[in-house]
């Protein structure tokens, strides 16, 4: 609360110019073939999407300010308790020191609302980070952060994140740059417990809570010309003191996006994920895990059609092969919308 109202100060009492303001409004038909996430049957349900988005951009001598929030309602016809909200709002700053050094700080809001049944889905981040130039190529990063997740789902479920973080970027070619990051991060249950396997393979809740922590790495590339492309992989390594918490993940992805024509666009995407577990029990739960986000295995395809500058209507599917809930059990969905987009830049 305390940095929401130093960066509001800021806005107010700090004369500036309002560099940019951009915003977004869609609102689409939609089709989900497993509204329930189920790996065992799948329900289909027929909808609607409308998406809002405003954002904005000041800048003054040293300091800059961005932010934006958006907002998604889904509404299923089929089974209607499954329709939901989601809000995030962002806000970052950078103020710089010298030509050479600046600081980076951010805070982001998440919350996800179904209709029935009282779920919930919400976290915050708040980070800040120091960044220093080295060469007009290079420059690198250090910096701290901490997630905070409350889960309603029948049961409250509370964690934390804290973690520590480190990059290095590299601008190859005007088109073309690089990216590395490290992160070492921890994961604390508030009221869920750990669990052991006894001597018949089952698993037992013992008396401390889940502690977990770990380690991530990740390789970005990304080029910007007639297509833009870019690609990622990255590792994970967590280790626990719950039998259920430890496992090693590997996971890469592209995206393509370009034009078919003067007034057509595309964006193709694909993501894998492959997770392997230190343990072959499968009977167990992940509470804090989402199993709509984030998408682990996907493709994805979105076709524009132009009809004045800021207007466009679009075809979007895609399809997901997600974690549920149950460890190393997935569910397959697929995701289809036709709708109209306008932008406000």
């Amino acid at each position: 609360m305390l940095a929401t109202g130093i960066w509001l100060g800021l806005l107010f009492f700090t004369p500036g110019i309002v560099l940019a303001v951009s915003g977004l409004f869609s609102v689409a038909p939609s089709f989900d073939s497993n509204v329930f996430e189920s790996a065992a049957v799948s329900y289909t349900s027929f909808g609607a999407r409308v998406t809002g988005r405003l954002g904005h951009n000041l800048e003054f001598d040293r300091f800059s300010v961005s932010g934006d929030i958006t907002s998604q309602l889904d509404l299923e016809s089929t089974y209607f308790n499954e329709s939901k909200l989601v809000i995030s709002p962002k806000l970052s700053g950078v103020y710089q020191v010298n030509k050479n050094f600046r600081f980076r700080s951010g805070f982001e809001h998440f919350q996800k609302s179904f209709r029935g049944q009282g779920r919930t889905y919400t976290w915050s981040r708040y980070d800040i980070a120091g960044e220093k130039r080295i060469t007009h190529r290079l420059s690198t990063s250090m910096g701290a952060g901490y997630r905070l997740y409350r889960i309603q789902r029948g049961y409250r479920y509370a964690f934390t994140n804290p973690n520590l973080n480190l990059g290095i970027f590299y601008q190859a070619a005007d088109n073309l740059t690089t990216r590395v990051t490290a992160q070492y991060f921890g994961m604390r249950s508030e009221d869920y417990p750990a669990f052991t396997v006894d001597e018949d393979s089952l698993l037992v809740p013992n008396s401390s809570y889940q502690r977990d922590s770990g380690f991530t790495g990740v390789l970005r590339i990304r080029y910007t010309g007639r297509i833009i492309m870019s690609g990622e992989c990255g590792y994970e390594l967590r280790t626990s003191n719950s039998v259920l918490g430890e496992f090693a993940q590997f996971r890469a992805g592209m995206t393509i996006s370009g034009r078919l024509s003067k007034n057509m666009l595309y964006h193709l995407a694909g993501y894998l994920a492959k997770k392997r577990y230190a343990t072959t029990i499968t009977g167990g739960r992940t509470q804090y895990r989402d199993p709509e986000q984030p998408a682990q295995n996907r493709l994805y395809l979105r076709i524009e059609r132009k009809y004045a500058p800021a207007s466009a209507l679009y075809f979007q599917i895609s399809y997901l092969n997600n974690e549920t809930l149950v460890n190393r059990v997935y569910y397959n969905k697929a995701l289809v919308e036709i709708g109209f987009k306008y932008s406000l830049h």
